[in-house]
């Protein structure tokens, strides 16, 4: 029988604690992280059509009962959401004409604009507010700022037409 003053004493130090590492297989997290953004993106796009439509369906609503204030707040709502439906600004065009509140609609377009810079259609609809307040010189600047913004070809075609009579009226 041994005892503990028997012992031979190593001479080295004590081993440090066992550490378990992680194996973490980097392609796996990235395929799945790939499907997962896959799944989810056409789920945001979808979300956001059915939250525009929402609103416009309300606005316009809003709109036919004559209550414009409220109409407003939720067409403001449907462009926000709307990235190339020309529905949204096309009712909130209609509102402004119906109520003969013009430069609300530009106040709303250019709050658009700042949101969101790269859409053309709030260009093309604020050119069109400032040609029937008869500001031609603003109205040449946006048409030319919404074919900077490549525009579908109705919008391309319409803004080149109505460049082209502001051309012919002597505005530059």
């Amino acid at each position: 029988m041994v005892t503990n003053a028997e012992k031979p004493r190593s001479s080295l130090p004590p081993l440090p604690p066992v550490r378990r590492r992680i194996h973490l297989n980097i392609g796996w997290l990235l395929v799945a992280a790939v499907i997962g953004a896959l799944l989810c993106y056409p789920a945001y796009m979808l979300a956001s059509a059915l939250v525009g439509s929402s609103y416009l369906k309300q606005g316009t609503e809003s709109v036919q009962a004559g209550r414009y204030d409220e109409a407003r707040d939720q067409l403001n709502s449907a462009m926000q959401w709307s990235d190339s439906s020309s529905d949204a600004y096309a009712a909130r065009y209609d509102l402004a004409l119906r109520s003969g509140k013009l430069e609300l609609a530009i106040n709303d377009y250019s709050a658009i604009i700042a949101d969101h810079p790269s859409r053309y259609l709030p260009y093309c609809y604020r050119a069109e507010v400032y040609r029937r307040l008869d500001k031609p010189d603003l109205a040449f600047k946006d048409y030319h700022s919404c074919l900077d913004r490549e525009p579908d070809h109705i919008w391309q075609m319409s803004a080149q037409n109505s460049l082209r009579t502001l051309e012919r009226q002597g505005i530059d």
